[in-house]
């Protein structure tokens, strides 16, 4: 439950709170243990938003606090003629956890996701990531057990 009031809205270069959203996502890559670089950081979304793969979710307190972000890539999906979005990162600040934030920004993208017509919106998560599982789960997401992610590092 969110025990504040929150502002959520997409964000690009440019829009106030660019700046933090580009922050957050370093301080999200920081907790995957790589090295934090702003401008890189920048310079990626702003790559993967000019190519249209991206849309950027800000969360930010009622008081104006950056509170969290989300990362949302958007994909064909063949199969049923339609798209589905992902959630790719999520990230809560750390003095704004365990408030509603994480739950919040899901609850956005779902919303954004329905409004514009996609199948379905997926993610993923680390098997012991029991905060991070309960938070999806909560808000409907289910394990999809037929499936099998395979990767080819390069």
């Amino acid at each position: 439950m969110v025990d504040h009031a929150l502002d959520i809205r997409t964000v690009r270069p440019g829009d106030p709170g660019w700046d933090a959203h580009v922050g957050l996502f370093a301080d999200y890559r920081v907790h995957y243990g790589q090295d934090r670089d702003p401008q890189r950081c920048d310079r990626w979304l702003r790559e993967q938003l000019d190519a249209g793969r991206y849309h950027c979710y800000l969360a930010r307190s009622s008081e104006g606090r950056t509170a969290g972000m989300a990362n949302v890539a958007v994909s064909p999906a063949s199969i049923v003629l339609s798209s589905f979005w992902q959630i790719r990162d999520l990230y809560v600040a750390p003095d704004h956890r365990r408030h509603g934030v994480g739950r919040a920004l899901v609850d956005a993208v779902v919303g954004d996701a329905r409004a514009g017509g996609a199948a379905r919106v997926s993610l993923q998560t680390e098997v012991g990531n029991d905060r991070a599982l309960a938070l999806y789960r909560s808000a409907g997401f289910e394990v999809v057990d037929e499936v099998t992610m395979l990767n080819l590092p390069l």
